[in-house]
């Protein structure tokens, strides 16, 4: 009668003839089990020591609304509200200073990615840079306006 010979079976349901292999298969998924969540933890340790616009740490999992200055397609300045969550952003180990956002629009994905350095943490903060931009936005029109103006004088 012929012996079937014994298979080890790993947590990750690979069958090996030899229990040795097993083993050394078994140690290398627990050692990149460890690995991706120490680079979790990094990430996270390297994202927060990122500071937002005005000056307070960025907290990845916080849930804390956000703020960032935005330009219209008319180019009026205006606030956008921003919350980041775990499954929806991607941390990049590379630039620690970007964080992207995945959203979801009519069924499309959308991404966007934010510099942490224009993040407001404060809404406060956030409101007086609006008005600086905005204050700056209605000169620059006022002042295109008047030259409009002057030339259509101009020409009688």
């Amino acid at each position: 009668m012929e012996t079937v010979p014994q298979k080890y079976k790993t947590t990750d349901d690979k069958e090996f003839e030899n229990e040795k292999e097993a083993v050394k298969h078994e140690e290398l998924i627990t050692a990149q089990s460890e690995f991706e969540d120490a680079l979790k933890r990094y990430s996270h340790a390297l994202f927060e020591s990122q500071e937002t616009a005005d000056g307070h740490p960025f907290k990845f999992t916080s849930s804390h609304d956000y703020y960032t200055l935005v330009v219209t397609g008319f180019q009026m300045p205006r606030l956008q509200c921003i919350r980041f969550y775990f499954y929806n952003c991607t941390l990049d180990d590379n630039d620690a200073a970007y964080v992207t956002q995945r959203t979801d629009h009519d069924g499309n994905c959308v991404y966007q990615t934010y510099r942490i350095s224009e993040l407001y943490h404060d809404k406060v903060n956030a409101e007086a840079i609006l008005l600086e931009a905005q204050e700056k936005y209605v000169s620059d029109v006022s002042k295109d306006v008047k030259n409009l103006a002057a030339k259509l004088r101009a020409r009688g």
